[in-house]
């Protein structure tokens, strides 16, 4: 089994496409997130957005939300 392991993108949404489409080309089975991809730089919410379409897993079971400027995670029950 094939993982992808991403981590630190802190909102560079460049970086994040970039990633995903080599983890395509290498035909990963599953990918792991380790957290940081969110937080600033210039493109937080649209990070959100491509890590939700694309049907990848948040880091650490938590849930993903959108919060208008900027995106947060909630830690779910």
């Amino acid at each position: 089994m094939k993982f992808a392991v991403i981590s630190d993108i802190h909102g560079n949404l460049p970086a994040l496409d970039a990633v995903i489409e080599d983890a395509e080309k290498q035909n990963v089975d599953a990918y792991i997130f380790a957290g940081d991809y969110c937080i600033s730089n210039p493109y937080p919410d649209e990070c959100i957005t491509r890590i939700r379409n694309r049907r990848l897993p948040p880091p650490h079971g938590r849930r993903l939300l959108n919060c208008g400027k900027g995106t947060r995670l909630l830690s779910e029950a």
